[in-house]
């Protein structure tokens, strides 16, 4: 993995990838919960990218699938999620060899990331549900 990690670094450069992601993230900022800052837009593209870097470097599925859930739980919003992996897909594919080359890596991590968020969101929005109704009943409670 080692060698498809040192072409990744030759080829796409990782602060031009973070600048490209951070800004495709703006535009999608508030299709996320409140509990995302637009002032955290910097923070999570750099966290993204590395966690897309170590993933070509080691190829562990389980850490792409629990950051998927991390971003879930963080409250962010499929539109940025998709928008964040398209913006990883396209500077793979405008980049030269060997970018393409590792196209089937950024889809296994796209895959796993998205597993993970799906989940992290379907939790999240069972908490909320069951938030509520315990809400519900404390109101009913209270009128009786």
């Amino acid at each position: 993995m080692e060698d498809k990690r040192s072409l990744l670094t030759d080829e796409l450069d990782e602060n031009t990838l973070r600048t490209e992601v951070a800004q495709a993230l703006r535009r999608t900022i508030f299709d996320s919960t409140l509990r995302i800052s637009p002032r955290r837009v910097n923070q999570i593209a750099a966290e993204f990218v590395t966690a897309f870097y170590r993933f070509i470097e080691h190829g562990q599925e389980d850490a792409s699938y629990q950051y998927g859930q991390t971003l879930a739980q963080a409250g962010m919003g499929p539109s940025s999620i998709l928008t964040m992996l398209h913006t990883l897909t396209e500077t793979c594919q405008a980049s030269e060899n060997p970018g393409r080359k590792l196209l089937p890596l950024v889809n296994r991590y796209m895959h796993t990331l998205l597993l993970g968020y799906m989940e992290g969101r379907e939790a999240y929005i069972r908490q909320e549900q069951e938030r509520t109704m315990r809400a519900f009943k404390r109101t009913q409670n209270q009128k009786e």
